[in-house]
């Protein structure tokens, strides 16, 4: 007997059947692949059951995904070449940085805007 697992995807649905599996739930989670567009779909949509429905998967095996990325991270391995490593690590670390500085100054908005609003307050009602 086969012991192979066969995956299909027909339209929006994916069908996936196990031959001889015992645990079905860990072959999925070893190809992120698979997963990835469900859990997107999720964030996307905002109705896990929905997904699940669409899909034909258990609604809390999909919680269960969710949980692991979020534990886990969704973190792309870097590639073993030593220079395309690097360049891939500058990649990140500019990807980083640019994020880092527009949170900077999203927080330095807020505060001004914060401190426009204690002043108004105290103007209208001084102390």
């Amino acid at each position: 007997m086969d012991k192979s697992i066969v995956f299909v995807k027909t339209g929006s649905r994916l069908a996936i059947q196990h031959l001889l599996a015992k645990q079905p739930g860990t072959v999925l989670e070893k190809m992120p692949g698979l997963l990835m567009p469900i859990i997107n779909e999720c964030q996307e949509v905002g109705n896990v059951a929905m997904v699940a429905r669409r899909h034909d998967v258990s609604p809390n095996t999909i919680h269960g995904w969710i949980r692991n990325n979020r534990k886990n991270g969704s973190v792309k391995r870097l590639p073993k070449q030593k220079d395309i490593r690097m360049t891939e690590l500058e990649r990140r670390i500019e990807l980083i940085s640019t994020e880092n500085n527009q949170l900077k100054n999203i927080v330095i908005e807020k505060e001004l805007e914060l401190a426009v609003l204690r002043e108004l307050r105290d103007q209208v009602n001084p102390r």
